[in-house]
């Protein structure tokens, strides 16, 4: 059993309860951190504006309602005893959640979403948009973030329907027709057709007709107006089996139920471990690459947490 990990636990329900009952004040544990962390009351008192008489009196007061002394007065610079340095471990959590309390309640206060959600499709590789997520995140800790993933135009549905307020993914002209949309370029999506090497063999480009024996692992389609079976790559009589994620997709395409075309990110391990293969077809393009752009809508307003994740995607993009 750990013991030191209960005894934290423990001084920490302590603390809470001291606090809770009006035994001990944040003050207090203010004036503790700062002559810890400066080594000595006159520099905490110069911190915090404070005589140094007064800071000793409040660590007393303090002491006195612990049952315990926290300071080590038997040399020129205050150390913390024992049972301190535990207290004080705990306490500078408090103090610390306090901060971010206090941050939280500024960021409301200033108009910051509290909720925030962003919708991006797979078939977008991720190293696009992480670092940009990452610092919003960090920036912004009063807002909880709602990340939604899927596939074949889900991000704009998403958006369209007012789930999302970012959508990330493949970008085709006419998508402009579902709506008036701010969009900002962040890169290329590539699909590839592959398929399990013992599906087929040869290394030559392989007929239609010779691909129409076996199933097409292809996406579910939206509901947008556009979306319909006239976008699939081939105009073939395969089987189809619909999927709609393209981990589903890349599973279906391993177990050999079918071939597909499917983001190149997500089967890169499987192409190099030969558990699939890129095959080519005759007559037709065999891969396909487009623009990944992000986006949100013209006719609402956008706060704090919006603009800043759209600067951090300019920013990489720059």
């Amino acid at each position: 059993m750990d013991h030191t990990h209960n005894s934290d636990k423990i001084i920490f329900k302590l603390c809470l309860y001291l606090i809770n009952n009006y035994l001990m004040t944040l003050e207090q544990l203010t004036i503790l951190h700062w002559i810890v962390e400066d080594g000595g009351l006159n520099s905490a008192a110069q911190r915090l504006n404070k005589t140094p008489p007064a800071l000793s009196m409040a660590i007393k007061k303090l002491e006195q309602s612990l049952g315990f002394s926290l300071l080590n007065r038997d040399h020129y610079r205050l150390t913390l005893t024992e049972q301190g340095r535990v207290f004080y471990h705990q306490a500078k959590e408090i103090l610390q959640g306090v901060d971010r309390l206090q941050s939280l309640g500024h960021q409301l206060a200033q108009g910051v979403e509290p909720l925030f959600s962003i919708s991006y499709e797979q078939a977008a590789p991720p190293v696009m948009f992480q670092s940009a997520l990452s610092a919003t995140i960090q920036q912004f800790q009063a807002t909880r973030f709602n990340l939604m993933s899927g596939y074949r135009f889900s991000s704009l549905e998403s958006l369209n329907e007012g789930k999302a307020d970012l959508g990330i993914g493949p970008w085709f002209h006419v998508m402009h027709s579902s709506g008036d949309y701010d969009t900002l370029h962040l890169g290329n999506f590539h699909l590839i057709l592959v398929a399990h090497p013992e599906l087929f063999h040869q290394d030559s480009p392989i007929p239609l007709t010779t691909l129409s024996q076996f199933p097409i692992i292809t996406a579910v389609e939206s509901k947008l107006n556009f979306d319909n079976e006239s976008l699939t790559a081939f105009k073939t009589t395969s089987q189809m089996c619909k999927v709609n994620t393209p981990q589903m997709a890349r599973q279906l395409l391993i177990d050999k139920i079918g071939w597909g075309m499917i983001p190149k990110h997500y089967v890169e391990n499987d192409l190099a471990a030969n558990r699939l293969r890129q095959f080519k077809v005759a007559h037709f393009e065999s891969e396909f690459s487009g623009e990944v752009r992000a986006y949100r809508r013209l006719d609402v307003s956008h706060g704090p947490v919006a603009q800043y994740i759209w600067q951090q995607l300019k920013a990489r993009i720059a």
